[in-house]
């Protein structure tokens, strides 16, 4: 198990945390700990740490609190100063100061290899009773659909290595839960807006992105296509660039 950190404002490599390792961050930590200059951010504003189930934080700072950010479900945690360690169940997250610029001062923290990270993601929403049961077959085999096509890249590119035009669309799906700030699913027109495409295409390959991953139409297929192609690695903001560069949710990621 270990944990994968970036600094978007950083332009050296991700830092990898191993269990029991841990990164300070703040206004003059260096490396990818270095988060920004604004006076809200404490000299030492914090420490994540990697733990046996994903990572830890502890707010140090002298004034403000720290946010983690889940980026797979709606999640949000926030951390008083002088708090913690904290264990954060998140998969994916961003670790930010609080009331400051999010897109200026924050961590990018990637969880790998914990069970209780995985299921954090995987349970999250449609898929996750109130109490627990038994996984009904259909249930089942959504899920087991939903690995496959994680592991088979050629369920969204053609036998060219193109990718499928749907997939530009799943992109722009996607990418506001990819942003910094985490916002609803987008509707038709501001995909449509988004790709360049019209509405009535829109919907057309909506329908192919849910028959690729196998997302039952009947359950909030939107919120269930953008959670398992997030979770799954299927879209991930390098596949941002795809779209065009004058679109308002664009110029949010980092």
């Amino acid at each position: 198990m270990h944990i994968v950190v970036s600094n978007p404002a950083y332009n050296g490599p991700e830092c990898r945390l191993d269990v029991g390792d841990e990164l300070e961050f703040g206004r003059e930590c260096g490396g990818v700990g270095r988060i920004g200059e604004s006076p809200t951010i404490s000299r030492r504003h914090g420490t994540i740490t990697a733990v046996e189930s994903g990572y830890a934080v502890e707010a140090t700072g002298t004034f403000s609190g720290i946010v983690v950010t889940d980026r797979t479900t709606p999640s949000r945690l926030y951390i008083p100063h002088g708090v913690g360690p904290v264990e954060i169940p998140f998969h994916v997250s961003a670790v930010s100061v609080d009331g400051d610029d999010a897109s200026a001062a924050r961590l990018d923290v990637t969880v790998v290899g914990s069970t209780r990270a995985d299921m954090w993601a995987s349970q999250w929403g449609i898929d996750a009773p109130p109490n627990p049961r038994p996984v009904s077959r259909s249930n089942r085999s959504r899920t087991v659909s939903a690995l496959a096509t994680r592991r088979n890249p050629r369920r969204y590119r053609k036998s060219n290595g193109v990718y499928y035009a749907w997939f530009t669309v799943l992109v722009a799906l996607c990418e506001p839960a990819l942003g910094d700030e985490p916002g609803v699913a987008p509707t038709n027109q501001q995909l449509a807006r988004r790709t360049g495409l019209k509405p009535s295409t829109i919907e057309k390959k909506l329908q192919s992105i849910y028959e690729a991953l196998e997302v039952d139409t009947n359950e909030r297929p939107r919120d269930v296509a953008i959670q398992h192609a997030i979770s799954n690695g299927i879209v991930t903001r390098q596949h941002l660039s795809m779209l065009p560069d004058d679109g308002p949710s664009r110029r949010r990621v980092r």
